[in-house]
């Protein structure tokens, strides 16, 4: 790798040379699962005496929603793993990640 010109700037690869995930990838999926985080912040605000059961937030959740971040978190871990030493599932899922962006995002 040492005469090989890099395609794209140096910094934009890991310590593996592999191209880093970019931000605007990363703040896409964190946005397909907000109904994951939406569901977390309702959950901690019932554990407060009484303060969940008057929020506006409640109107925001809905359970079929949760099913269609799935994907995305499967994605996540398939980020997460890129490694040379990877297996299978996390090389699989980063191969098919665009059908998986696909598959949650919810009209």
């Amino acid at each position: 790798m040492k005469h090989e010109k890099f395609k794209y700037q140096y910094l934009r690869y890991n310590q593996h040379f592999v191209l880093r995930a970019s931000l605007s990838l990363i703040l896409i999926m964190c946005f397909l699962c907000k109904d994951i985080f939406l569901v977390a912040i309702v959950g901690a605000s019932l554990f407060k005496g009484g303060g969940g059961q008057g929020s506006d937030l409640i109107a925001l959740v809905s359970p079929v929603y949760i099913f269609a971040s799935l994907p995305v978190f499967a994605l996540f871990y398939g980020l997460v793993m890129r490694q040379p030493d990877a297996g299978y599932l996390p090389r699989l899922i980063w191969e098919n990640g665009r059908y998986l962006l696909f598959l949650s995002i919810k009209v």
